[in-house]
């Protein structure tokens, strides 16, 4: 697995790799919340109902959740997000130039304050030009 070989290269020593289903390789993890950090990158029917589940049940510090169906994205991030988790980034990629299809990777943190709403923080103008 390529992600070994990087962490090997650059000495990297407190990380973990598992490639397999969320659903079942999520159950049963032994990992401390707030020093975890998980990355999905599901198939375009999203994250099933298990790992769904699993995900809110290991409760990471951190998600980085990669998609090629923003709409079955939307739907997981929905249940994500009102089971504590905040979107702070995210990030539309054009790796299929000519087509309709755009990856899209969304940072997520647990009980991270909500962004500010639309508009907060912009600079209006007030009175005549």
């Amino acid at each position: 697995m390529l992600a070994r070989r990087n962490a090997e290269a650059h000495g990297a020593t407190n990380v973990t790799f598992a490639a397999r289903d969320a659903a079942d390789g999520l159950h049963g993890v032994q990992a401390d919340p707030d020093e975890t950090v998980v990355l999905v990158d599901p198939p375009r029917a999203g994250l099933s109902p298990g790992a769904r589940a699993a995900l809110r049940g290991l409760g990471p510090r951190r998600l980085v959740y990669v998609s090629c169906d923003c709409h079955t994205q939307a739907r997981d991030l929905r249940e994500l997000t009102a089971g504590g988790y905040a979107v702070r980034a995210v990030t539309p990629l054009d790796l299929f130039p000519q087509t309709r299809h755009l990856e899209s990777v969304v940072v997520l943190e647990r009980g991270a304050a909500p962004p500010a709403p639309p508009g907060a923080g912009r600079v209006q103008r007030v009175g005549p030009p």
